[in-house]
């Protein structure tokens, strides 16, 4: 049996990993297994790894064949036999302690092909909140080992969870909810850690408003750099806000060579985010130009710039 789940691991397909039940303080005994459930789910969305979740292992085993495998199971002889009845390569193990006000998560990662552990994460959270981060970021630095350990038999190295690629449509309401002013931003962006996601925004609108004398056009061109703040990482619906810095260039009816000016850009944005599928997740944001409401978006002939200065966007991220 043991050498079957060495085999598992080396043939093409999802690598199986098995995520036994955490152990437990008295003081974290009834969160230890949504912890697990949650990073049960967060691994299985890989398209690079099967998770046979506790409940799933428990339904496989008979009651004797787990009182024998499934008590407490650190050393490497009941790793390597539990690896063995369950066909599995890699096996999790872990135990959520609550200290004081403080929860520690600490896991291991064992593979059974090597007979060594390969990754050993750990996470704190400060409060029941701070849990689902918390499993969130020892899923990531897991999924780094194991979706690399699991490449695809082509040896096409598998997709990291770090960068990501947006594009957004949508309105701003500079003069008031009824203005038309559409736009459009592509995003570039880093997770460098499950709840933060650094973001570089190049986009444009179209801004219409009236002169003394007859209506204006502008083509607005905001470029910003910020931060991205997401809560419920762990779930399919994440709220978020963030906060970017940047410049705003406004080109009138002769171009950028005649009539460009630029201010600086402050904006802060909150919306949600919606996994759809792994990887790829729609978000609805509204934002406010900070520095616009205070400068203006151009000079004092147009008035452009004045009122609201509020966007609303519907778009699309993926995760490579």
């Amino acid at each position: 049996m043991a050498a079957s789940a060495q085999d598992a691991g080396t043939r093409a397909g999802p690598a199986l990993v098995a995520l036994l039940a955490f152990e437990s303080n008295q003081g974290a005994a009834e969160a230890a297994p949504a912890v697990n459930a949650l990073l049960a789910s967060r691994l299985g969305e890989s398209k690079h790894l099967k998770v046979v979740s506790d409940r799933d292992i428990k339904a496989a085993l008979g009651l004797e064949r787990q009182k024998q495998l499934l008590g407490p199971c650190t050393d490497t002889s009941c790793l390597a036999e539990v690896s063995g009845a369950l066909g599995a390569r890699y096996l999790v193990t872990g135990r959520l302690d609550k200290l004081g006000k403080t929860y520690v998560l600490t896991t291991s990662v064992y593979d059974s092909s090597r007979g060594v552990a390969v990754s050993k994460p750990r996470a704190e959270a400060s409060s029941d909140d701070g849990l689902p981060g918390a499993a969130a970021r020892v899923a990531q630095e897991m999924l780094g080992v194991l979706e690399e350990a699991a490449e695809p038999a082509s040896g096409v190295k598998a997709q990291g969870l770090g960068i990501s690629l947006g594009l957004k449509f949508g309105n701003q309401f500079l003069a008031s909810l009824a203005a038309l002013n559409p736009g459009a931003e592509l995003e570039v962006g880093w997770a460098f850690d499950p709840e933060w996601l650094a973001f570089l925004q190049v986009g444009f609108n179209l801004v219409h408003g009236q002169s003394k004398d007859n209506a204006v056009d502008l083509t607005v061109v905001p470029s910003v750099l910020g931060v991205r703040k997401l809560y419920g990482v762990a779930d399919a619906f994440q709220p978020y806000w963030g906060l970017g810095m940047g410049l705003t260039l406004s080109m009138g009816k002769y171009g950028p060579f005649r009539e460009t000016g630029s201010i600086p850009t402050v904006i802060g944005m909150f919306g949600f985010q919606y996994r759809f599928l792994p990887g790829l997740e729609g978000l609805v944001e509204a934002s406010i130009n900070i520095a616009q409401i205070v400068l203006g978006l151009s000079d004092q002939e147009t008035g452009l710039g004045a009122g609201l200065n509020f966007d609303l966007s519907l778009g699309a991220l993926y995760r490579f």
